[in-house]
């Protein structure tokens, strides 16, 4: 599995580390697994941290739809999770795409390239 989901208690928000080839297969079960663990902790705040991902086959086309398709991105109470993504500056791209297509469909979602910024953002 190229990523692992745990719980930050201290910082009250679930954490998930994207690592390896990552591509358009998991990105849906990554998002239902995380507002998943979101939901029971009840939490709501999600980090993913994609800077030491590979990106496999993803392209705007599938981040467009994702919002879209995932039954955990259209519950009603989807808009109510704060999440943010750590990237770095190659991923930039795809990762303002991701954002636009979340936040036009009115979930709350930000990236960032520093840790702490995100970690303000999300508290905000």
């Amino acid at each position: 599995m190229p990523y692992e989901i745990t719980v930050d208690t201290a910082r009250e928000l679930v954490r998930v580390l994207v690592s390896g080839v990552f591509d358009a297969e998991e990105a849906p079960r990554m998002s239902t697994d995380a507002r998943r663990i979101a939901s029971e902790h009840q939490l709501h705040r999600i980090l993913y941290d994609v800077r030491v991902a590979r990106a496999g086959k993803l392209e705007n086309s599938d981040l467009f739809w994702l919002p879209r398709n995932v039954p955990a991105l259209k519950d009603p109470r989807a808009p109510r999770v704060r999440v943010a993504t750590l990237f770095v500056e190659p991923q930039r791209p795809i990762v303002e795409f991701w954002e636009n297509a979340f936040r036009n469909l009115g979930l709350s979602a930000r990236g960032f390239l520093e840790e702490d910024a995100a970690l303000d953002w999300l508290a905000g």
